[in-house]
């Protein structure tokens, strides 16, 4: 699981507050390859957005499961920027290939 500063730590404390049920997680560690190296190895699961992992779910090396809890399942991903400034143009060229990437991966 991703230590608590992450905000998927944060969704997963809500659901536990909402449900009543608490997660003692066996892992903790900022790095998502130890992650998913643990959940590859057979020794656990992991509470992630699928856009996290995609690469390995269109692989098939990780399987996706959908929960039923609301908390978990309403994560929104979004593109910041200041309002009323124009970005350079390379920076806005990289903001329309993220977005696109992103797209791709919704439909």
């Amino acid at each position: 699981m991703p230590e608590g500063g992450y905000r998927i730590r944060q969704i997963l404390e809500r659901a536990e507050h909402d449900s009543g049920i608490f997660i003692e997680p066996h892992l903790t560690t900022n790095s998502l390859a130890l992650l998913t190296g643990f959940v590859k190895s057979g020794h656990g699961v992991l509470l992630l957005p699928e856009l996290v992992v995609q690469q390995q779910l269109l692989s098939g090396e990780l399987l996706a499961i959908p929960t039923d809890n609301d908390a978990l399942n309403t994560t929104e991903i979004g593109l910041i920027t200041r309002v009323g400034h124009q970005l350079p143009t390379a920076a806005y060229k990289l903001m329309l290939h993220i977005e696109s990437y992103f797209n791709s991966l919704i439909r």
